[in-house]
């Protein structure tokens, strides 16, 4: 079972309440440059996801947030928790890969590129008549 730290703020808040709070509880013991790559990836993620929402009609940032706290419960560095936030920006938006290079690092770009390649390992064989 993962331990997660940090939570979503209650629904009742304002969207920018809402990031201004996961920020904070997600920055405690971090390097200011840490939680600045943190920010620009919310930022990233925040736009290019903007009009999406997910089937249950929640903006689709909060699974995004959401997936980086798992990743900050599993205690991993600050480039993973901005992939975590990304992880779907590649894929289901306008943001491309090199965008994300530009703006977060050769780092980050790698994680959300890994990410964005596994979801077709379904796509491969693994032997005989399995897919």
């Amino acid at each position: 079972m993962v331990y997660v730290e940090t939570q979503l703020p209650s629904p009742g808040h304002e969207s920018e309440d809402r990031k201004a709070i996961w920020l904070a509880s997600i920055s405690e013991g971090r390097k200011p440059e840490e939680v600045a790559l943190i920010r620009t990836a919310l930022d990233i993620a925040d736009k290019a996801h903007l009009t999406q929402v997910r089937a249950s009609g929640e903006p689709y940032l909060n699974h995004a947030m959401a997936v980086a706290d798992i990743v900050t419960g599993l205690r991993l560095d600050h480039e993973s928790i901005a992939a975590a936030v990304l992880h779907d920006v590649v894929e289901d938006t306008d943001v491309t890969l090199e965008h994300v290079r530009e703006l977060c690092g050769p780092g980050v770009a790698h994680l959300v590129d890994g990410v964005t390649k596994m979801s077709s390992i379904g796509d491969y064989h693994l032997g005989e008549g399995r897919k």
